[in-house]
This record gives structure tokens, sequence and C-alpha cells, in this order.
């Protein structure tokens, strides 16, 4: 048994598409051309660097001035200490000379142990009111060394 078939209808000219027409690109004209996309490719690179070399050098700018002036409050606030700590000794040497005089002129046993126990509580007192001025001026001291570092991370 033979399958009949239909015949095959006609297709309108304008329906069919033309095929695509090859062209053949020359080896140099690709060569140019992949010159100029790495050329692209390269100064957009170095320009992306450039930015990034500029931000990272004003960052360490920035943090070496932070760090700078962080150093320099340091170092005077440790400079004050040093004075303040200079004067507190001259204090104390002065008052052990006065009272070693003192008890030179005692003529007394009794006058001894007085004078010993007002000197022992002067010097208490003296000592105390020292270590509360010693230990606020060593917070000020570390307060004003880390500010400018607070401020720079702050800024950040």
């Amino acid at each position: 048994m033979a399958i009949a078939r239909k015949p095959a209808k006609a297709v309108p000219a304008a329906a069919v598409k033309a095929a695509p027409v090859l062209t053949l690109v020359e080896p140099a004209a690709i060569a140019r051309n992949a010159q100029e996309n790495f050329r692209k490719a390269a100064e957009q690179s170095m320009e992306q660097t450039r930015a990034a070399y500029a931000r990272v050098k004003a960052e360490a700018e920035t943090a070496s001035g932070s760090i700078g002036t962080s150093f320099s409050a340091a170092r005077e606030g440790i400079d004050s200490f040093n004075n303040m700590a200079f004067d507190a000794i001259q204090t104390h040497t002065r008052a052990n000379f006065d009272h070693a005089r003192a008890l030179l002129n005692v003529k007394e046993p009794k006058d001894i142990f007085a004078l010993q126990s007002e000197f022992a509580r002067k010097q208490f007192e003296a000592v105390s009111a020292q270590a509360k001025m010693f230990s606020s001026r060593l917070q000020k001291i570390a307060a004003d060394a880390v500010e400018p570092l607070k401020a720079a991370v702050a800024a950040r």
C-alpha cells in the first residue's frame, strides 16, 4: 500500500529569508580590535588603581596625623605628671626634714610621741590627696591621648 503524499505548497518569495552573508575578517583587524580592548582595560585598571592608592594614602595620612596628635598629648600629659610627682617628692622631703628638726628640739619623750603621731597623720592625709590627684591626672592623660584616635575612628 502506497501512502499518498500531498503536493508541497509554493512559498512566496517574500517569505523566504535570505541566508546570512558570511564576511571574512582580516586577522590584522582582529589584532587591532584586541589591542584596543586590551589598552582600554589597562587604562581603566590604572585609573581604578590610582583612585584606590589615593584613598589609601589619604587614610594613612589621616591615621598618621591622629597617632601623632595622640602621642603628643600623651607626652605632654606624662611630662606634667612627672612634674607633679617631682613636686610631691619635694613636699615629702621638706616635711621629713622639718619633722627631723622638730624632733631634735623636743625636750620630753611624751612630746616625741605626740609629734610623731601628728606627722604620721599629716603624711597620710597628704599621700591620700596626692593619690587622688595622680589618679585623676592619669585618667585625663589617657582620655586626652585617646581622643584624637576616637575622633578619627568616628569620622570614618
